[in-house]
């Protein structure tokens, strides 16, 4: 008598991807309720040393990033290329915290007229050097997001998870900008003459933008454990 075994699903949602995600969302509301609670209930003359760029928040960001750069491999626990880009990313977000690319050159190697300007040639050639090797990073990581093809259904939790964390880098670099926005561009309101509006936009943005390397924390973890699910499976169909 022959017996045939049921194949087992493919388990493209598991627990860690989910709570991963909605872990994060969670994290997002509650910390936005925080530094506005704070920003609308301090005097503006406490809440602002807060959120400015030499605040708890804007110094613990980079620290942040480090951290993101050691969970990496961690998580992945293989020394892959794709790991290597990851924390080379990291590591270059947050020397971009520090400000290193204005400190070593007095001028942001990130905008161009950097690199034809005269007198720069040492500092052009070393610091084009590197963002070559950060773009390379970003490069590697685009190629193995389009390999796993995360458009196609059902949509793994680790999708939604590095959809969320790129909206909020979005939407953090959206609320830094917006009042200037709302003063040069639109014209509607001058938010200098609000301190305290103002200081929510900025308490937002600081608050939100500090927490941006644990939402792509929360993404490599889901990642993790959907490639670990995946090994399971078919190790268990080898069977």
């Amino acid at each position: 008598m022959s017996t045939t075994s049921t194949p087992t699903r493919t388990p493209t949602r598991p627990k860690a991807g989910r709570l991963a995600f909605f872990g994060s969302v969670l994290l997002a509301i509650v910390a936005a309720t925080i530094v506005t609670v704070l920003a609308l209930a301090l005097p503006v003359s406490e809440s602002g040393p807060l959120f400015e760029e030499t605040g708890p928040f804007e110094q613990a960001s980079p620290w942040l990033w480090l951290a993101f750069a050691l969970w990496i491999p961690l998580v992945f626990r293989k020394p892959t290329l794709e790991v290597a880009a990851g924390v080379i990313v990291a590591i270059a977000a947050a020397a971009r915290e520090w400000d290193w690319h204005v400190a070593f050159t007095d001028y942001s190697v990130l905008k161009p007229p950097f690199y034809y300007r005269e007198g720069t040639m040492p500092e052009r050639i070393i610091a084009g050097g590197i963002m070559l090797v950060v773009l390379a990073a970003v490069v590697v990581l685009v190629a193995r997001l389009i390999h796993l093809r995360p458009w196609k259904r059902p949509w793994p939790w680790w999708v939604f998870a590095l959809g969320f964390a790129f909206f909020m880098l979005v939407f953090t670099k959206v609320v830094d900008r917006a009042p200037a926005i709302l003063r040069d561009d639109l014209g509607w309101i001058n938010l200098d003459e609000h301190a305290r509006v103002r200081m929510v936009f900025y308490a937002i943005e600081e608050g939100l933008e500090m927490l941006l390397p644990a939402f792509f924390s929360a993404h490599a973890l889901a990642l993790a454990r959907w490639h670990a699910s995946r090994k399971h499976l078919h190790g268990s169909t080898k069977k």
